[in-house]
């Protein structure tokens, strides 16, 4: 009977140690099972907006480079990417790669609609585009 005993310690003590040891290799490698993740972004997947450009900011995980419609965005700190965004009117596609050191990518795709029309009295000449800076300059130092 205590043959029996000690059998039945040994195989559930082997168990649960084995067990211990497949969830920590599971936690410490699950990075290279899972690849790129995006954890926060400031966009939202259809989006409106009056303003003609936005700075995104993008939490990541796993991550080794993010791409915003084909342009390498540096990564800080391994964790969170930056950038400023120009829009046209109208609609604009936003495309976000992120990629992993094995190259597994993660590909997301925003759809943000600029409603305004641009301003039509831009500068068609050196010298118009001189007069409106000289103009803005003294606004803003008023």
């Amino acid at each position: 009977m205590q043959e029996e005993a000690k059998k039945i310690l040994i195989r559930s003590s082997l168990f649960i140690l084995l067990s211990g040891v497949a969830l920590l290799t599971y936690y410490r490698f699950s990075f290279y099972l899972t690849g790129p993740e995006l954890v926060s972004i400031n966009l939202q997947r259809f989006e409106e907006t009056d303003s003609a450009w936005k700075e995104v900011v993008i939490e990541t995980k796993n991550t080794q480079s993010v791409r915003i419609n084909s342009r390498l965005v540096p990564l800080e700190n391994k964790t969170k990417a930056r950038s400023i965004l120009v829009f046209h009117p109208h609609e604009n596609i936003i495309e976000v790669e992120l990629s992993d050191r094995f190259k597994k990518t993660k590909t997301y795709l925003y759809h943000i609609y600029f409603k305004k029309e641009l301003d039509t009295d831009i500068p068609k000449t050196l010298k118009e585009a001189k007069e409106q800076a000289k103009t803005l300059a003294n606004i803003k130092t008023e």
